[in-house]
């Protein structure tokens, strides 16, 4: 990415990724997302961003539910998130039921610490999957429009959005205006999300800033949704 001279904000990142030796298709996400609320939901809301039975928080969620490789698998994010991944992996009632739920289970923890940069070189290149990136505002606009460029640049603002709700997300302050996104590629189609009908996207773009693999970008991240691959 050039010298440090290039940088223009840095920031450390705590993450970890849990993956079970059990098979999981993303369509499945959201019960394993209940099956693991049965046991932690009453103690640890990061595993759900309930407040109440009818209200949320409306933060980035630091766990995520995903599937890595065809497998179910949990990401933590931050301190807080890494410390509620690893008190539920080392509680053996926890696993106990995992046995019973699912049979017997190998788990495996990986945990990292990475410097994240925000720099003037826009040579980052990522592709999310299954992004949904629209509010019903957006949804309009982009309903509204003809021109493909304008339609790009909706895109592009709404990746510059997500990426800024991650960076606040990990207590991660950007100067302003110095995040840069260019849109290379998308490709819209229809996808089910809380048995709804949802417009998503497979969208490659480059940046000026470094994410970690993994991460969520837009809506229902916590289930699966817009997955961020380096490429």
């Amino acid at each position: 990415m050039g010298n440090s001279n290039d940088f223009l904000s840095t920031h450390i990142i705590q993450s970890a990724i849990t993956v079970l030796e059990y098979p999981l298709r993303d369509g499945q996400l959201p019960e394993f997302r209940k099956l693991i609320n049965v046991f932690v939901g009453a103690t640890n809301d990061l595993f759900h961003n309930h407040k109440s039975n009818s209200s949320y928080h409306y933060r980035y969620p630091l766990i995520q539910y995903k599937t890595i490789d065809a497998k179910a698998a949990l990401l933590g994010i931050t301190p807080d998130g890494v410390e509620a991944l690893k008190t539920l992996m080392n509680n053996e009632n926890f696993k106990e039921q995992c046995a019973l739920w699912l049979g017997d289970q190998f788990f495996m923890t990986t945990e990292t610490k990475e410097t994240l940069t925000l720099s003037t070189a826009c040579n980052q290149t990522f592709h999310i999957h299954k992004y949904l990136c629209f509010n019903q505002e957006n949804i309009k606009k982009w309903n509204s429009y003809t021109s493909i460029a304008k339609k790009a640049a909706l895109i592009e603002q709404c990746i510059v959005a997500h990426i800024l709700k991650f960076a606040s997300g990990i207590q991660w302050q950007l100067p302003p205006r110095a995040l840069e996104v260019n849109l290379l590629d998308f490709k819209p189609y229809q996808t089910k999300a809380h048995d709804r009908s949802f417009l998503a996207f497979e969208v490659d773009f480059q940046t000026n800033i470094t994410l970690p693999e993994y991460i969520g970008l837009g809506k229902s991240v916590s289930l699966g949704f817009g997955v961020l691959h380096s490429k």
